[in-house]
This record gives C-alpha cells, sequence and structure tokens, in this order.
C-alpha cells in the first residue's frame, strides 16, 4: 500500500505559504478585488477569522496550538487595546509598560486616533493604568495570536461537535482503521499548463493547495478531501458565505490538483476521487453539517468566471502589468458592464 502523502509536500506550513504559487485565496480575492489584490495585502482579518484558525488548528494540527496562540482573560476596553497592540506590533519594547518613553505612547494614542478631545497627559495615564495588565500579557504572546479564554472554550466545545457530532462523528469514526489513510493539513503542489483559444500554450504555472482533511480508503479506492469552516452566524446563511467567498473556487481548484496528482501516479489513478466536503461549524447555533457542492457547471458559467479564467487574467496582469483591470487592457479602455455584475 502506497501512503498518498508520497503525492504530497512534505513542508512546514511556513514553507507552504512561502511557495511561488497560486492558490484559492488569491484567486477569491482576486474575483472580488480585482487587481488591487495583486498589488495590496487585503486578505481577510477580524475575531472570526481568528476564531476560525483556532478551531482549524485545535483539529488537524493540535499539538503547535500553544506555539501559535496564547490564551488570556485580561480585560481591556477596545481603544486601549488597540495601542497597546499598535505598540508591540511597531516597536520591540519588552519591558513594564511604564518604562515604555513617553514620545512613543503619544505616537501610538495619535496614530490610533483615541480620544481627540482629552488632554494628552489624561490619555497617557490612562493607557498606563488599564493597559499594564494587557501589555503585560501581550507581551508574553510575542509572536503568538492572543485569544480570550472565553473564546478557547467555545473553540473547543466547537470542535468535540465537529468531531463527535451527529453528522460528522462517522467522518473522524474512520480514523485508525485498517487500509484507510486519515491525513491532516496536506501540502500540494500542481505544475498547470495554461490553455488558449487553440489548446495548450506551452506556458506553465504553479498551483498550490493545503486541504484540511484528506481521506484515502486503500480499500476501497476512494478519496474523498474535506475543509472546514467555522460561521458566527446560522448553519444554513453558509450557502449565501459559499458564493460570497467563492468557496466554489475552493472545490474545483482543490480537486483539480488532486485529480492530476493521483491521475499521473500508477497507484493512485484507478482510485475515485469525490468532490470536496465542507464541513461547517455556527458558533450561534454550536451545531455542524456538512456541505457539498451540487451545482451544474453552467450555473457558474452563467454567472461567476471559471477558476481558470481568474488564473488567466492573473498572469497576463503580472506579465503586462496592474495599473489597469485586465478588461481595460482586452478592449483597449473600454469597460462592458453587465447586470450579472450587481
Amino acid at each position: 500500500m502506497k501512503s498518498f502523502k508520497e503525492l504530497c509536500l512534505e513542508i512546514t506550513e511556513n514553507q507552504y505559504r512561502e511557495l511561488n504559487a497560486i492558490n484559492y485565496s488569491l484567486l477569491s480575492r482576486y474575483s472580488q478585488n480585482g487587481v488591487r489584490a495583486l498589488k495590496e495585502d487585503i486578505s481577510l482579518e477580524g475575531p472570526g477569522i481568528t476564531f476560525g484558525s483556532m478551531v482549524d488548528t485545535l483539529i488537524t494540527n493540535k499539538e503547535a496550538f500553544n506555539d501559535l496562540y496564547y490564551v488570556s482573560d485580561v480585560f481591556v476596553t477596545p481603544g486601549i487595546k488597540q495601542i497597546v497592540d499598535y505598540i508591540v506590533s511597531t516597536t520591540s519594547y519588552q519591558c513594564d509598560i511604564n518604562s515604555i518613553p513617553e514620545e512613543v505612547l503619544i505616537y501610538a494614542i495619535e496614530a490610533c486616533d483615541w480620544q481627540p478631545n482629552w488632554k494628552i497627559e489624561t490619555k497617557i495615564k490612562k493607557v498606563l493604568s488599564e493597559g499594564r495588565d494587557y501589555y503585560k500579557a501581550r507581551i508574553a504572546a510575542i509572536n503568538k495570536i492572543p485569544v480570550s479564554n472565553f473564546d478557547f472554550k467555545e473553540a473547543m466545545e466547537l470542535c468535540k461537535e465537529i468531531t463527535q457530532g451527529m453528522w460528522t462523528k462517522n467522518i473522524f469514526g474512520i480514523k485508525g482503521k485498517e487500509g484507510v489513510e486519515f491525513l491532516y493539513q496536506q501540502k500540494m503542489k500542481y505544475t498547470h499548463e495554461m490553455w488558449n483559444l487553440y489548446g495548450p500554450s506551452g506556458k506553465f504555472i504553479d498551483l498550490k493547495a493545503m486541504i484540511d482533511i484528506i481521506i484515502v480508503d486503500h480499500n476501497n479506492k476512494i478519496i474523498i478531501p474535506f475543509d472546514i469552516k467555522t460561521t458566527s452566524s446560522s448553519l444554513y446563511n453558509f450557502k449565501k458565505s459559499f458564493y460570497k467567498y467563492r468557496y466554489d473556487i475552493q472545490a474545483q481548484l482543490y480537486n483539480y490538483i488532486l485529480e492530476k496528482k493521483c491521475v499521473n501516479d500508477d497507484y493512485f489513478k484507478d482510485f475515485s476521487l469525490l468532490d470536496i466536503r465542507f464541513i461547517v461549524a455556527s458558533r450561534e447555533d454550536m451545531k455542524v453539517v456538512s456541505f457539498i457542492d451540487d451545482s451544474e457547471q453552467g450555473v457558474y458559467e452563467n454567472n461567476f468566471k471559471h477558476w481558470s479564467d481568474l488564473l488567466k487574467e492573473i498572469v497576463f496582469l503580472k506579465t503586462n502589468g496592474m495599473e489597469y483591470e485586465y478588461d481595460a487592457y482586452i478592449n483597449e479602455g473600454l469597460i462592458k458592464l453587465n447586470a450579472n455584475d450587481r
């Protein structure tokens, strides 16, 4: 029995992120923001993203949790939290907050535009007194992501629901069975040949994917990929999020890379590759179900650009300049409007 790991990259997550290859995130951001996504870092950030990443880590890479996150219950008001976070992220001070030079405090307060009508002396005093414990916690969590104890406990509860819930326990229950590989966070790369109107163009570009879970059933020759999603709203609002964030791109790209890796391998070429399942956990409902994209291809062709078309545009813009949108270059500055653009 050949391990599916032989088709994957044996590298760390940081090494994966440094790979010069196109991934789902870039394709999705480009589909929503156009050329701006290629020139600016507009990755999604915020408490919801942090919570989702924490759940992901607890499920797929639990041993690394303490290296990545710092759990703390220090309360601080949003304004002072912003100032302390700014100081920690822009300076190298690791001393008591009272030892930070006054000019650094003033610069951070002004940069955060906090309480503009207060006297500077009052603002400094507030930051020093009310931000002391939070600053101490942030220093202890240097190079880590701070999360509250409340969020951590809720993440643990949601992880339990994901692995032991009514509709998903059968997925995780297969771990350890003879002839079955249950793999977390496998990194893959595939060199894709670009096509034009006449067929293969002879130009190549690397694609990459890091897949949360891959189940490889060697007994029945079946491969099933999974991606874990968390949402702060109701489970069934995920249907809207699926199209808003273009998870269809993720589904198609992951399956494409998996398919190409398998068909070019003598052992895995006869395996059946099933469509990716999205395991979706709702923080609002504290419930979990799985989703699968069952749309016919024509639905996407009529409403969205295919990932391969987005890829073609990205390659063109990176090669020919990123001053204007792709359509402007192709149509000599004339961009056609379409009702589907709403």
